[in-house]
């Protein structure tokens, strides 16, 4: 089903409520649509998003910005006409902080929610097991029989291809980079993912960067899609910062083709 501005697939083995799981994102879908169309002052029910997304820029920096829906919009980068604003357009945008843009947390917030539900209609996390995919969210839900959860790692330079696959227990997996959404002017390519400080697609040496966090993390889905966006934006030279963290795991691919992070990622 289209939602959260990509198509979304449930894949539920055993007694789920996969109704339940569709009415939860289809609401936050719906919030984060309405945010982005109107001021913030407006959406009372980015409350509880907000808080979550400032106590992780607190935890862990300050790269996201989900106030930065005007400049968003300003450059238009995912919709049918994007262009290359004027700097004086730019900083028009950046004082502008009257509409959101959740795009690096949503997904995984919307997860969260369904997880929430899975949980409270399943009291018995052996009846079955779910793979809930947002595309570049993932909730890998309760335990495959005799079996851990295979999830592929897509190429950034050749989105068919796959660099290898990741084994895990139930998880949410989310990840960044700028190899599907972009435009091309004047032969240089500008990224989806803003820096809220220039104004400008983010100038990084990675490609993508996926995180894992294992279900057991409370809000893990909308960490986890932060943390892409975050690592990501930061580059290499920030991978250092994460190499010792227990709360999740990274995969990080860089411009010219080199893996880094501390989850083991297996050939196909």
């Amino acid at each position: 089903m289209p939602l959260l501005d990509t198509a979304v697939t449930i894949t539920s083995h055993g007694e789920l409520p996969v109704s339940s799981i569709e009415a939860v994102l289809t609401e936050v879908s719906d919030m984060t649509e309405s945010s982005f169309a109107f001021e913030s002052p407006y959406i009372s029910e980015t409350s509880d998003i907000t808080e979550k997304t400032v106590a992780l820029n607190e935890r862990f920096g300050n790269e996201i910005d989900i106030r930065i829906g005007a400049l968003t919009r300003l450059w238009g980068i995912s919709t049918d006409n994007p262009k290359i604003p004027t700097e004086t357009e730019i900083a028009a945008a950046l004082s502008d902080k009257s509409y959101l843009d959740l795009g690096a947390v949503a997904k995984g917030y919307a997860l969260d929610k369904a997880y929430e539900a899975l949980k409270s209609a399943d009291s018995n996390t052996e009846s079955g097991y779910a793979i809930i995919s947002a595309e570049s969210s993932i909730l890998l839900y309760g335990k495959k029989p005799e079996s851990l959860f295979k999830t592929a790692i897509k190429s950034p330079f050749i989105p068919e291809e796959l660099v290898g696959y990741i084994e895990t227990d139930a998880a949410f997996i989310s990840t960044s980079g700028g190899s599907e959404r972009y435009f091309e002017a004047d032969g240089k390519r500008y990224s989806h993912i803003l820096d809220p400080f220039t104004g400008y697609p983010v100038d990084t040496d990675l490609a993508s960067v996926t995180v894992i966090v294992p279900t057991s993390t409370p809000d893990g889905g909308i960490m986890s899609d932060f943390l892409s966006t975050l690592i990501f934006i930061r580059g290499s030279d920030g991978l250092k910062d994460f190499d010792d963290n227990d709360a999740f795991s990274f995969i990080a691919i860089d411009k010219n083709g080199n893996i880094h992070g501390n989850h083991e990622l297996k050939a196909i």
